[in-house]
């Protein structure tokens, strides 16, 4: 019998409770619509804008730069200044994709909701959020709005995670994060790997997107705006009377799979839609290297997809859709070549955005139809061997990530103590 078997036996043989995270956690901000009774404690952390906390990162910092997103650095205590914080918490993003984390330490911040364990001797911080990572599927349902998507907390807060005894969440820890050592060890090559493939691609996608000056043509000059659908609710259901393009969509993927686009219901459906050909930009953001990210609508599609807004589309005059490879086109939006026409444009301080005729001016260069699609050939290879799930490294990598998710749920996974 293992240590945590023995446990379990001596602690919670017949089960354990189950308790809502409003009890278990104590956050730094009072929700709305949630009862005050709820939250009778909060806790105060210091914040900064997210362009901020980016000019903090230095190479050797030993503070942790604890953002929204995907971005990972470090930075000084002097850097950090007043706006240091010490402690252990779990993070949620105050807007855009549900990405849960932990820290324990020194960090700054940027727009994240945080929060501790309200009683350290009943509630191990970590083993809540290891529970919480359970449950990705619920918080990414919870994540609502148009454009950038904000915490549902209301219905957040109700969540009810399983609590055993604290000796039996500390050795659940400890297995765990000796678990994610060894599944870190083993991803990180491929990882390494993956990063030399994409800067490759991206190397060569640059180099080989690099024209004269005399073949370029504004944007504005070749295309007409598409407007974003109006009048909508119950976005993301699981049904409705129409699909649509949503900001996640354009953002993750070069070209658009309608497959994977979700459902609204439309008042209205005599609006605009997206067509075969259109390109799609984001037209928000809080950072500014997310503003104006493109993707292609490749495959021909049904009528009646909407575009959502905080997205920007354009659509190819009819006198240029045959001096146009699409192909080309969607590597071409993602490219440092026209990248560099985007970070003129930018605007604002602490969420990005551009004026639309601003992006209409930016130019787009025109090599003959046949160059094109040859250089479209050829990056679209190159792409689908470094990004595509079903093959390759990132499948092995998530072959990895779905191992560590079946341990970790399967040691995570209690029968409720009834009464």
């Amino acid at each position: 019998m293992t240590k945590l078997e023995q446990l379990i036996k001596k602690f919670c043989p017949k089960g354990v409770k189950f308790e809502p995270l409003w009890k278990v956690t104590t956050w730094d901000k009072r929700f709305s619509g949630v009862d005050k009774k709820k939250q009778e404690h909060v806790c105060k952390f210091k914040h900064v804008s997210a362009a901020q906390l980016k000019s903090m990162s230095i190479d050797d910092g030993d503070v942790l730069l604890l953002s929204t997103g995907n971005f990972t650095a470090y930075t000084s205590k002097e850097l950090a200044g007043e706006y240091l914080n010490n402690n252990e918490v779990i993070s949620l993003p105050s807007g855009g994709t549900a990405t849960i984390k932990y820290t324990n330490g020194l960090f700054v911040d940027s727009s994240n909701l945080l929060c501790i364990t309200s009683n350290r001797q009943k509630y191990n911080l970590k083993f809540i959020y290891y529970c919480l990572l359970t449950r990705q599927e619920f918080f990414d349902r919870n994540f609502r709005g148009s454009g950038i998507k904000h915490p549902n907390m209301q219905v957040i807060l109700e969540l009810k995670v399983p609590v055993p005894s604290i000796e039996v969440q500390t050795e659940i820890v400890r297995i765990l994060d000796k678990f994610t050592s060894i599944t870190a060890e083993l991803t990180a090559e491929l990882t390494a790997e993956l990063t030399l493939r994409k800067k490759q691609y991206e190397f060569y996608r640059d180099k080989i997107l690099t024209f004269k000056r005399e073949r370029e043509i504004m944007l504005g000059e070749i295309s007409d705006m598409i407007s974003s659908m109006k009048n909508v609710k119950g976005k993301w259901a699981e049904e409705g009377n129409c699909q649509f393009v949503d900001y996640m969509n354009v953002y993750n993927n070069s070209s658009i799979d309608v497959n994977d686009l979700p459902f609204a219901t439309v008042q209205n459906l005599n609006q605009e839609t997206v067509q075969q050909g259109d390109i799609l930009f984001t037209s928000a953001s809080e950072t500014p290297d997310e503003l104006a990210i493109s993707s292609v609508i490749e495959q021909k599609i049904q009528p009646g997809i909407f575009l959502d807004d905080h997205l920007f589309g354009v659509r190819l005059k009819k006198e240029y859709q045959n001096k146009f490879a699409l192909s080309f086109l969607k590597h071409y939006f993602r490219s440092n070549t026209f990248r560099r026409q985007i970070d003129k444009i930018v605007l604002g301080v602490t969420r990005f955005y551009f004026a639309k005729p601003s992006l209409l001016k930016t130019k787009v260069f025109m090599p003959n139809l046949k160059d094109q699609e040859y250089i479209g050939d050829i990056l679209d290879k190159f792409e689908k061997y470094t990004t595509n799930i079903q093959s390759g490294l990132p499948a092995e990598i998530a072959l990895r990530q779905k191992q560590y998710e079946y341990y970790r749920n399967k040691l995570l996974t209690f029968k409720e103590l009834r009464g």
